[in-house]
């Protein structure tokens, strides 16, 4: 075989791999997935983002490319995104009426084709009450993520140097109150900045009344916020600021990681947070905290000993018209799996969240989790049985309604308004929106 006819041998068969195999030099295809894990931010952060990595190994032939956004500004995001018509194709969001505007809008995707597709996550893995949170006319539209129950806790050193009882009662509580403040220690860290851990307290309150629980249920479809349960429980937290049960900084000592740095500063004797900051306790602050039950109301009638703040807090949603890319669907449950399946998993033995697919905590190992914050909570809330109570936020049916609201919160925490101009204020803007 001379040289000209070895080298026309060797093209043919390059042509002919290049016919077999026209996907060899193809571009991958791109998986936008907008979550809230920044590099190097936090052990979840990394424990997350080496699960894509692992996935983005074992798949080239699509890139899975990572926006991150961190805290409430991920509803500023996917607004943005969705009006502008560039929405990811999946992000990480909250579940309830946050979902409402875009699953009206026929952006969220169908789960049950997700569903259908899907190799790990399968309906009847995790509860009803969990799926209702993001079922919207009877279709659901986003995968629920994560059950996040509140945690009340005491500072036994500050509880002890002053021999001070926990309380149990409204009367108990105020009263140790007065106790610390005339010791120049802070009562509670419950600060508020965008409603933040503010809102969360105050719905417990509200939900010590009947008024109030089937208020906050309905809120979504009749937009009422006037109910007695609602109207009492802001009375008591104005009661609770002139008393000087909140920071004396309520907005900078608001939002959720500032709350919990002045709780580990040691001068702070009663602490209110969320599963979402227990990686952030030490083992002395651990230590040093007792879980207790939430004071009960004067005229409460039901016992906050037995429910505290919470349910369904997250929620991963797919882009409908990107699951209908036939390019995309494949890496989109690739994707989605890893979510919902594989780091739910690896943050659950963590300790950083309790998922709501039953699959994925049957296997955690609840005596190997290394966060003992989230064992502590969990092992209390197991013992007496607490159950989650709906969150206002969740039920308020679009995003304008949420941050009224929130903002709202933070103005009857640093005395601008009192508890008749907040319940008036949150109603107006229920009324506007009615006006749609």
């Amino acid at each position: 075989m001379n040289i000209r006819r070895s080298f026309t041998f060797t093209v043919l068969g390059l042509l002919a791999m290049a016919v077999l195999l026209p996907n060899l030099s193809a571009a991958p295809v791109k998986i936008r997935i907008a979550h809230m894990w920044q590099e190097g931010a936090s052990a979840e952060a990394d424990a997350a983002l080496a699960v894509l990595k692992k996935l983005q190994a074992a798949h080239p032939e699509f890139e899975f490319v990572s926006e991150v956004v961190v805290g409430d500004e991920m509803r500023n995001k996917i607004r943005v995104d969705v009006a502008a018509n560039n929405a990811p194709d999946l992000w990480q969001f909250w579940a309830g009426g946050v979902l409402t505007d875009y699953a009206n809008a026929g952006v969220l995707l169908d789960i049950s084709k997700y569903l259908a597709k899907s190799k790990v996550v399968k309906k009847a893995d995790i509860a009803d009450s969990s799926w209702a949170t993001c079922t919207f006319n009877a279709t659901i539209r986003a995968v629920p993520r994560n059950l996040a129950l509140g945690v009340f806790l005491a500072n036994k050193t500050l509880f002890k140097k002053y021999n001070l009882k926990y309380p149990k009662t409204w009367a108990e509580f105020l009263a140790v109150g007065k106790t610390f403040r005339a010791n120049g220690v802070i009562p509670t860290n419950i600060g508020s900045k965008g409603g933040n851990p503010s809102h969360f307290w105050y719905g417990d309150l509200v939900c010590q009344y009947t008024s109030g629980l089937a208020g906050t249920a309905n809120l979504s479809t009749k937009l009422d916020f006037t109910a007695p349960g609602f109207v009492k429980a802001a009375k008591y937290c104005q009661q609770m600021a002139e008393a000087g049960m909140f920071p004396d900084d309520p907005m900078a000592n608001g939002d959720w990681a500032p709350s919990i740095a002045l709780y580990a500063q040691g001068n702070v004797a009663m602490c209110y947070t969320f599963p979402w900051m227990y990686g952030v306790f030490t083992p002395e602050m651990i230590e040093n905290s007792e879980v207790i039950q939430l004071p009960k109301l004067p005229d409460a009638e039901r016992d906050p000993a037995t429910f505290i703040q919470g349910t369904v807090n997250d929620a991963y949603c797919i882009n409908a018209k990107s699951f209908d890319d036939a390019k995309k669907q494949a890496g989109i449950v690739l994707a989605m799996d890893a979510l919902t399946y594989d780091i739910s998993l690896s943050l659950a033995q963590m300790g950083n969240m309790v998922s709501v697919n039953n699959a994925v905590m049957a296997k955690v190992d609840l005596a190997k989790i290394p966060n003992k914050m989230m064992v502590k909570a969990t092992q209390y809330n197991l013992k007496n049985k607490i159950s989650g109570s709906p969150m206002i936020w969740q039920q308020l049916p679009d995003n304008k309604l949420q941050f009224d609201y929130q903002s709202a919160v933070d103005e009857l925490w640093s005395k601008s308004i009192n508890s008749t101009e907040f319940i008036a204020k949150v109603q107006a803007s229920l009324n506007e929106f009615k006006k749609k």
